[in-house]
């Protein structure tokens, strides 16, 4: 699953104390989700975030999940993929 803030590079051109308050905010609610839904995450670049599961159905649970609980912020796109190819095999991710 990847998730996108819209309007956020405008934002830090012109809010930066603002968005570094959501990135936080932003940061804490996917690693929550992600976790809650069994997945991980597995990179983040400034306001995204790449989360995978071992399960699609994992996925489409956070997404709606966090479409849910970001009503009153920044609006995220998110969208997932997903390859039947087997076996997730997840290596270990850093700390």
């Amino acid at each position: 699953m990847f998730t996108d803030i819209e309007g956020s590079s405008e934002r830090w051109d012109t809010e930066p104390e603002v968005m570094s308050v959501l990135m936080r905010h932003h940061d804490a609610l996917i690693t929550e989700a992600v976790a809650a839904h069994g997945g991980i995450v597995g990179a983040r670049t400034r306001d995204r975030a790449i989360a995978l599961f071992e399960r699609v159905l994992a996925a489409v649970r956070c997404a709606i999940e966090l479409h849910l609980r970001i009503s009153d912020g920044p609006k995220l796109r998110l969208a997932s993929q997903a390859r039947n190819s087997g076996t997730a095999l997840l290596r270990a991710t850093r700390k």
